[in-house]
């Protein structure tokens, strides 16, 4: 059963990318689905009106593609050539690491699409609050990584 998993994890990429970045896509995914669909609602509609789209309504929109690339420096900090023993470790913590930069992802594109929503009602407002809040759920994302690296087993 060792040499199946070890098979399993160093050939078909379970324990480096189909786990942790597979699984965050979904959820990042849904989130840009989300951020994305609300801006484009909201350019129409600003265009519809003859006022200028802000641009933080692109950025904003786009701001759940941040947990994919963590999820993708994640993978490549994987070391290669692990005793079989660590490869159950490493596949329960790519899959922690994958569903909370899902939820994440997930999460920031719910903001990002209130955001975008709010500056189509009203282009001038205020952005510093939005950032914030887009800024506070990445902090997550950031503090999730950092754990996930600095517990991330070597190669003896």
């Amino acid at each position: 059963m060792d040499n199946v998993l070890k098979v399993i994890t160093e050939f078909a990429g379970f324990g480096d990318f189909l786990i942790a970045a597979g699984i965050s896509s979904i959820g990042v995914a849904m989130g840009l689905g989300k951020a994305g669909m609300a801006a484009v609602g909201s350019y129409f509609k600003l265009e519809k009106d003859n006022k200028k789209v802000p641009t933080v309504m692109i950025i904003a929109s786009l701001a759940a593609f941040s947990q994919f690339v963590y999820a993708f420096v994640y993978t490549l900090q994987i070391p290669k050539g692990l005793p079989v023993e660590a490869y159950n470790g490493i596949m329960l913590m790519s899959l922690m690491v994958g569903f909370g930069f899902a939820l994440v992802g997930f999460f920031q594109g719910s903001i990002a699409a209130a955001i975008v929503k709010g500056l189509g009602d009203n282009p001038k407002a205020k952005t510093v609050f939005l950032y914030m809040m887009i800024g506070g759920i990445e902090a997550v994302a950031i503090f999730m990584l950092v754990a996930a690296l600095m517990n991330m087993p070597t190669v003896a």
